[in-house]
């Protein structure tokens, strides 16, 4: 990350998004970490972040709508192989 210094203040090149998608996904891992596994609220997350709230927000609920379609697909996959069972 570069920084530039104005006026004797040193001011990162970046003050936010747009994030890459690798900077992204690390981000989304450590909102994932601090708020699905310890506990954390988003409010929090952005302060220990030092991120906006809403961003938080946003990726936590991308991890929810992750979790769902998750689900979705093995409850597809167990139904099947339970037809599958019952036919053999």
């Amino acid at each position: 990350m570069l920084v530039y210094c104005i006026d004797g203040m040193a001011l990162d090149e970046k003050m936010g998004g747009p994030y890459t998608k690798q900077e992204q996904e690390i981000r989304r891992d450590k909102v994932f970490e601090l708020y699905f596994e310890q506990r954390h609220s988003a409010l929090q997350i952005a302060k220990i972040l030092d991120i906006n709230r809403n961003t938080i927000n946003k990726d936590v609920k991308f991890w929810y709508s992750e979790l769902h379609n998750e689900k979705e697909d093995y409850s597809k996959i167990a139904k099947k192989c339970a037809c599958e069972i019952k036919y053999t």
